[in-house]
């Protein structure tokens, strides 16, 4: 916040005053609180009898908040303040306090504090009466989170202040359950304050996600009030009688029942429950709170309720539960949050003990004199859940969704319970069983009604991706809602359940639905009538059945059941007169249903065939998402049916033979494919959009792989290789336009504004290209000739590189005539765009190249491949790179491995004869090295690395910022995944580059260090695996070379791992970091070699001891507001003397995460 210079001195003037203020002297004190107060209203825009600005306000607070005497005056500002924004900024400098300076407090410090801390609850008991104002209530929220902070804090002390809470002597405690203890309104409020503060602790403590207090400090508090439990118990029973403190008396009974299941089911709690839920008159505001704690009472309390003691309890409880709720909704309109916690309590029950109802189903259960059936309060327990669970009742969307996955548990009980599949235990238990055979069966029952409700209402799938906007227009949904996928997945495994419990009933419904809507389809003005929610709905509910419910598709049902939906759906589809926008919906769901049953189409050729035609034609769609759609579900069946598209089949009518559908039709329509009958034929890849393309080749290329690649031994078979050729036909003869391109270009030699003209053919060579790497990323080998075609018509047979070349000299010649934003320039884009899926072409295919293939690719392509990698490393600006060459490379050692070593070691860091070449992972890492200090500002990028590699620059004085061009964002992802597949595939190539380039490790361990620091989540990741690769094959090599390596990168490694596991921004990465920290120590500890490499010769220090040493001065000079003693017993525990054992996997992991939650507290979560 920038200030003016009378600001700055007002600043100045205010700070001194703060700081001469005496803490013992009273008048000081009060002068302090009352100018504190006066700051606090001019940073809050009120009025103040001091002349602040709003800025200077708040620099002073900030100044304030950073001081660590100020905190000592925090009870000033409660005895003379007056005003609220003085207690939340005085509450607000508190909490810096506990939250980053806690660790370093002395011992008289923390008794003052704890001593502050009761007398703030004191100080603050006038604002209790108000607290439902909003700032009162800020302040109390506030003070709360501070106790609960200390207390979670405070495990070391002789006296606690948890301790000091749980004294009886502080606490009102009832004796029994009929009695309220007399105690005066002080002490009252002091009570239930105390239990709500431990009740948000207990939270925490229960939290194992939590970041704010340590296992073993949740065991600690949790073995405290464990121990106190009886007098806790007694607090809590004594707050249930006063309205006002129920609620808080009940929320912490949830709690406590987790920690003494004896104590919260004991029959004064039970008898104070029964008494608060009869009494709404006085009660109203805690029956919801009751109502939650036993429900969590249900869910946590198992074991201890299913013994007879408790039985009774548990079943009173539920009809208790029943009898009250069916009040609530024959009075007035019910409030939506009670309802919500009947209900949920009503299922937790349900899941919970199923086996007590089935124990007891015809016991009679006695409340209040009445008397009725386990079996009767069990019914209408579920009535009232199936009740909710309708959407027609006005159920809100939470309801729904709770109640759905009480269904989805519930319906795999009965399932399994009656033996629809096998798989359950003998024992397990009936009352399931049971309830399906009184209430499962019949029009009316439990079960038909939920199976009419989740075909009625069934939410969308993840694999449809068309959707309906507000305005009615068929759109592409770009991002699934992730709550409706989840609540369809849900949904869609109670079905598959009704469904294997009964499939007739299951399915009737469906078809039932359909041919409602059939006969409600009449068209008018282009539209149906009926909504396309109800027909999504159903198609849905009809797709979840495929391959799931029907047994693999191996009950003859299946088939009924699927042609009679798509008969429906296609007829509706077809309907004269249907909007355009109603077919787009229509074809999404027919796609989804066809999709969701490959056991079927592999069954029925026929019908798969036509189903593969009409894909075709919803391939020309026009509405956004049909077309994709469409490619996707063909990627679909070509998955799970590409085999019935290879072979012969015989038609069932005329016997006669029909060839494979790959040759016969594909073929055919990738040559010559009408989109529309009223437009001319065009080639399929020029139907599809761009976007679609890769899809819907993919597609092709799976069902290409179920043909062999040669058939010596099958004479029918129809070999791969000529298969592709004959399906990409369409596709090679764009080449034509190609060759054509390449020779006008070496006659003409145009630069980068004539090539605009020739813009359509690139975009169709990019296209054709794009089609061939979804084939070639697909199919594992066969694909040697396509290319071989590609090739010539791509780099050509000479020196001059073909269309490739070409392409990347006329983008240099325009850098060179128009400066670097020349590859912005719009053909520019289009030149790099078709190098770049030239690379990927050639990357899928020698990275999924077969055995026999690897001959071509080592004595024909790899001279090419060697170019390219050399003219990437001279384009004059790196925006002029393809990040796809680094990858073709890493393909490159994945095929060929240590065959081309020496090759790949030149290519990654310089050639052997010139000391002054650098190689691809220099010249990629110098692209985004920065030099800070001025004395290297003038150092150009290769001077740079070269004084980096040459120790001449210090690490503060250069980093490397991958932000700094948006175009360049691919590289350090590609370059990392580079150095993997290397020390993967082909170790030998760094091993020999130190032969090369004596600094190529540098450059290799440079690049992995600063990418896993600087890089997202993704590169930090791939980063930090490459370096735990590269430990372990440095690791296995001979001595000399382990010790050199060591001695020169394990320190740079080391520090780079606890960089990025300290760093709050790569908290995603932990679990790698923390990976490679144990590799790193266990080497320390075990590894003779490490002893020997990592020495001080100044201290003699060796091994466990000098990394001791080094870890301790690094984190403590990273980390100050921890002590040297708490760094040290960390680095003690995961690099232990070489005498002692080293801790197990477990061990080592809990030993970090408690030491990154300790950090991250006192450094405020940086």
């Amino acid at each position: 916040m920038e200030l003016s210079q009378a600001e700055n001195n007002q600043v100045s003037e205010v700070m001194t005053f703060f700081a001469n203020c005496d803490v013992s002297d009273g008048t000081g004190r009060q002068n302090w609180a009352s100018l504190f107060e006066q700051v606090s209203l001019a940073a809050n825009g009120l009025p103040s009898t001091v002349d602040f600005s709003f800025s200077v306000a708040h620099v002073v607070l900030n100044r304030i908040h950073s001081d660590a005497r100020s905190w000592m005056f925090v009870p000033a500002v409660f005895e003379h303040c007056t005003q609220s924004h003085a207690f939340f900024n005085a509450l607000s400098i508190f909490d810096a306090v506990i939250t980053q300076q806690w660790s370093g407090l002395s011992n008289d410090d923390k008794a003052q504090v704890r001593s502050y801390a009761l007398q703030l609850i004191g100080d603050t008991m006038e604002l209790w009466p108000r607290r439902t104002e909003p700032m009162t209530k800020m302040i109390l929220n506030k003070l709360d989170k501070l106790l609960v902070d200390i207390m979670g804090q405070d495990t070391d002390a002789e006296t606690p202040l948890i301790a000091t809470f749980l004294d009886p002597s502080n606490l009102v405690l009832a004796q029994d359950a009929q009695t309220m203890p007399e105690a005066d309104p002080t002490k009252w409020v002091f009570s239930v304050r105390v239990m709500s503060f431990i009740s948000q602790l207990l939270d925490l403590a229960f939290d194992t996600r939590s970041k704010i207090i340590r296992r073993e400090q949740a065991e600690w508090i949790k073995g405290v009030i464990a121990s106190n439990s009886q007098t806790f118990g007694f607090a809590i029973l004594a707050g249930s009688f006063r309205p006002e403190f129920a609620p808080t008396a009940f929320r912490l009974l949830g709690s406590i029942a987790i920690i003494d299941t004896d104590l919260a089911l004991n029959q004064l709690f039970v008898q104070r429950i029964v008494a608060v839920l009869r009494d709404p008159n006085n009660f109203a505001a805690a029956r919801n709170d009751v109502i939650k704690s036993v429900t969590i009472m249900f869910e946590k309390c198992r074991t201890t309720i299913r013994q007879d003691g408790y039985v009774q309890t548990a079943l009173g409880l539920m009809w208790l539960g029943e009898e009250l709720f069916r009040a609530i909704l024959e009075g007035s309109t019910p409030d939506e949050e009670e309802v919500h916690a009947f209900i949920y309590f009503f299922c937790a029950a349900a899941t919970a003990y199923p086996d007590i109802v089935e124990r007891n189903l015809d016991s009679p259960v006695e409340w209040s004199g009445n008397q009725a059936t386990v079996s009767d309060v069990w019914t209408a327990m579920l009535r009232h859940i199936i009740v909710f669970t309708d959407p027609a009742t006005e159920a809100d969307e939470v309801l729904f969704k709770m109640t759905v996955d009480f269904w989805q548990t519930f319906v795999h009980g009965v399932q399994g319970s009656i033996g629809a599949t096998p798989g359950y235990a003998p024992g397990s238990p009936h009352a399931l069983k049971t309830l399906y055979d009184i209430q499962g069966q019949g029009e009316s029952s439990i079960l038909a009604h939920l199976r009419r409700i989740l075909v009625r209402n069934m939410r969308k799938p993840r694999e449809v991706i068309v959707t309906q906007d507000d305005t009615g227009a068929i759109v592409r949904e770009e991002m699934p809602d992730v709550e409706s996928v989840s609540l369809h997945e849900s949904m869609r495994a109670a079905l598959i359940d009704l469904c294997r419990i009964d499939t007739g009933a299951t399915t009737s419904v469906i078809l039932d639905h359909l041919n409602d809507l059939k006969n409600r389809g009449h068209i008018v003005n282009g539209a149906p009538q009926f909504t396309m929610d109800e027909v999504n709905a159903v198609s849905w509910a009809a797709g979840v059945l495929g391959n799931r419910a029907f047994n693999g598709g191996r009950q003859v049902g299946e088939r009924d059941f699927v042609l009679k939906v798509l008969t429906v759906l296609l007829g509706l589809v077809n309907r004269p007169g249907m909007r355009s926008e109603y077919k787009a919906v229509l074809a999404a769901d027919i796609m989804y249903v066809c999709s969701q049953y490959p056991t079927f189409l592999r069954s029925h050729w026929s019908f798969l065939k036509t189903v593969t035609n009409k894909l075709f034609y919803f391939m020309s769609e026009r509405h956004d998402g049909v077309p994709e759609m469409a490619c996707d579900t063909f990627l679909t069946i070509a998955d799970n049916c590409a085999r019935e598209f290879v072979i012969e089949h015989h038609d069932p009518k005329t016997r006669e033979v029909e060839p494979p559908f790959v040759t016969h039709v594909l073929a055919a329509r990738m040559k010559s494919y009408n989109i529309d009958p009223d437009r001319n034929k065009c080639n399929m890849v020029n139907c599809l959009q761009s976007q679609h393309i890769p899809t819907f080749f993919r597609a092709v290329g799976k069902i290409l792989a179920a043909l062999p690649i040669v058939s010596p031994d099958n004479p029918g078979a129809y070999p791969r290789v000529d298969a592709i050729a004959e399906v990409l036909q369409g596709c090679n003869d764009t080449w034509a336009g190609a060759d054509t391109l390449h020779k006008m270009i070496a006659q003409h030699g145009p630069g980068l504004q004539e090539m605009n003209e020739h813009k359509p053919l690139i975009n169709s060579l990019i296209n054709v290209l794009k089609a061939n790497v979804a084939v070639a990323e697909t199919i594992r080998g066969g694909f040697q000739p396509q290319m071989e075609f590609i090739c010539r018509a791509l780099i050509g047979g000479g020196q001059d590189g073909g269309l490739f070349g070409d392409f990347s000299r006329i983008i240099v010649s325009g850098i060179a005539a128009h400066g670097p934003g020349a590859v912005d320039h719009d053909i520019a884009r289009k030149m790099r765009a078709f190098k770049e899926a030239a690379l990927r072409v050639l990357t899928a295919f020698v990275r999924s190249a077969h055995a026999d293939e690897k001959p071509f690719i080592q004595t024909q392509l790899l001279a090419h491949l060697w170019s390219i990698f050399s003219a990437y490393i001279d384009a004059p600006v790196p925006a002029a790179r393809e990040a796809s060459c680094l990858a073709l490379l890493g393909a490159t050692a994945e095929c060929l491995g240590e065959a081309v070593q020496h090759n790949l070691a030149a290519c990654l860091f310089g050639q052997a004869d010139n000391a002054g070449t650098i190689g691809m992972v220099q010249s990629t890492l110098m692209m985004f090295l920065v030099a800070a200090d001025q004395s290297v500002a003038s150092l150009t990028a290769p001077q740079l690395a070269q004084a980096i590699a040459a120790g001449q620059v210090g690490e503060d004085t250069w980093w490397v910022d991958f932000n700094a061009d948006p175009r360049l964002t691919a590289f350090p992802e590609a370059l990392v995944q580079l150095i993997r597949d290397v020390t993967t595939y082909c170790p030998g190539a760094v091993t020999v580059s130190s032969a090369i380039r004596p600094d190529g490790h540098f450059f290799t361990v440079a690049t992995l260090t600063q990418c896993a620091i600087h890089g997202t989540p993704a590169i930090t990741e791939v980063a930090i695996k490459s370096l735990a690769l590269l430990v372990e094959r440095v690791s296995n090599q001979a001595p000399q070379f382990k010790v050199q390596w060591l001695q020169s990168y394990f320190a740079m490694v080391l520090k780079t791992t606890l960089q990025v596991l300290t760093d709050l921004q790569h908290q995603n990465n932990e679990v790698e970091c923390i990976d490679l920290l144990r590799t790193l120590c266990a080497r320390v500890h075990a590894d003779a070699d490490y002893h020997q490499a990592l020495t001080d010769p100044a201290s003699g220090m060796q091994g466990p001891v000098f990394i001791q040493a080094f870890m301790t001065a690094g984190l403590s000079g990273w980390f100050d507001n921890l002590t040297q003693q708490t760094h040290g017993r960390f680095v003690h525990s995961v690099v232990p003397d070489a005498s002692q054992a080293f801790p197990s996997d477990t061990d080592f992991r809990s030993s970090v995460i408690d030491y990154l939650v300790n950090l991250r507290k006192v450094e405020g979560g940086q």
